[in-house]
């Protein structure tokens, strides 16, 4: 079946691994051309070859630290003069670290504000310019963007900031036939992931594998999500599949989540 992907240019950031990657694979798997950004250009060469040897496509890759508001011009420079238009946009920034919120200092609320919330409407703002009717935009968010995680105050706090953004920019960008909507995932199976679950065990004073089987136990489908699983959704988001979808937020959590909507 033809999704409208084919032959179509993709930006997805935070895509050198985890579920940024999930998303990059997804798209070319589906004949989408992918530009990787990322932070480490080694890491996005080994990710570049991987996608390449497994789908086939021409993927390529932009090494750049998109908390800077200089490296997201250089970027969006670049993509202008390679490329001219962009199709697809794929906002996805690591989350932060777990703390409470005591814990957390004047210095680490504004980097991440940087660094999780002004990066989106940076590269947004940047990106809109150079999309056209049919185009998309998709950010990676969290469940913390409609239900608070524990020891998670600065995901909790710029997740639902950054959702309440994309409801807005739906409205304002829908003459232009550009959609944009928030992908929530659960737990993943990626090393962010792991690193919160040491967090846990070394907080609680438990063994690791404790942490991640009593994490299993409390998602309905038992198992946490590959970053392959949250890619499709994003992939079916800039689908023609989905053109009748905007300033919508979904989850891909197995059931987890205990909102309502």
């Amino acid at each position: 079946m033809e999704y409208g992907i084919k032959g179509r240019r993709a930006v997805v950031c935070g895509s050198s691994a985890g579920i940024g990657f999930g998303a990059a694979l997804k798209l070319a798997s589906d004949g989408g051309n992918v530009l990787l950004v990322s932070r480490k250009e080694e890491n996005l060469k080994s990710a570049v070859k991987t996608i390449r040897d497994r789908t086939g496509s021409d993927a390529s890759y932009f090494a750049c630290d998109i908390s800077k508001a200089s490296e997201i011009d250089r970027l969006a420079a670049f993509v202008k003069n390679e490329y001219s238009t962009v199709d697809f946009l794929v906002n996805n920034v690591g989350g932060p670290e777990p703390s409470a919120f005591m814990n957390v200092t004047d210095d680490t609320w504004y980097r991440y504000f940087d660094t999780l919330f002004m990066s989106v409407v940076r590269i947004t703002r940047a990106f809109v310019p150079l999309m056209k009717q049919g185009s998309s935009i998709v950010n990676i968010l969290s469940r913390s963007a409609k239900e608070a995680l524990p020891n998670l105050v600065i995901s909790n706090s710029f997740r639902p900031a950054l959702a309440g953004l994309a409801k807005t920019l739906s409205i304002e960008l829908a003459g232009s036939g550009i959609r944009i909507n928030n992908v929530c995932p659960g737990l993943v199976a990626t090393e962010r992931q792991i690193n919160l679950m040491k967090y846990t065990a070394e907080r609680e004073g438990v063994k690791l594998d404790l942490i991640k089987k009593r994490s299993e136990a409390q998602i309905p489908l038992g198992r946490l999500a590959t970053p392959e699983e949250i890619g499709s959704m994003v992939a079916f988001l800039c689908s023609n599949e989905a053109s009748y979808i905007t300033g919508g937020t979904f989850f891909v959590d197995g059931g987890t989540s205990k909102a309502n909507v």
